[in-house]
C-alpha cells in the first residue's frame, strides 16, 4: 500500500510500459498516447478525421498515479479548480503488461 498513490514521475508514468506507449480504442475510434514534454507527463487523446489528420485532440497533464504497477496503474489530472479527474488509459501488469481503458469509466468531454 505504500506506493498506492504518488506524484507522477518517469518511473511510474511514461516509463510504465517501456517504449510502447500508444493505445487504440476501437469502440470509440480514439487513439491515446502517454507523452512527456516541458518536464511534465501527459495523456493525449485524438481521433482521425476524414483526411486522416488528427482531430478532437486533448492532452491532460498527469499529476498523480494510483497503484504500484504490480496489478494496475491509473492516472489522475488536477483541474484548475482543484478537482481530480481519472484519465481513461491505464497500465495493466497482467500478461506481461499492456495499456487498456479503465473499466467502467464514463468519458467526459469539454
Amino acid at each position: 500500500m505504500a506506493h498506492a498513490f504518488s506524484v507522477a514521475t518517469a518511473s511510474n508514468t511514461v516509463g510504465s510500459a517501456g517504449t510502447w506507449n500508444q493505445f487504440y480504442h476501437a469502440a470509440s475510434s480514439t487513439y491515446y498516447r502517454m507523452t512527456m514534454h516541458d518536464g511534465r507527463f501527459y495523456q493525449k487523446r485524438w481521433q482521425l478525421g476524414y483526411d486522416a489528420k488528427p482531430e478532437n485532440v486533448e492532452e491532460f497533464a498527469i499529476d498523480y498515479v494510483i497503484g504500484s504497477g504490480n496489478h494496475v496503474r491509473k492516472y489522475l489530472h488536477r483541474e484548475n479548480d482543484g478537482s481530480l479527474i481519472e484519465l481513461p488509459l491505464a497500465w495493466y501488469a497482467e500478461a506481461g503488461g499492456h495499456w487498456g481503458m479503465i473499466q467502467g469509466l464514463m468519458m467526459r468531454t469539454r
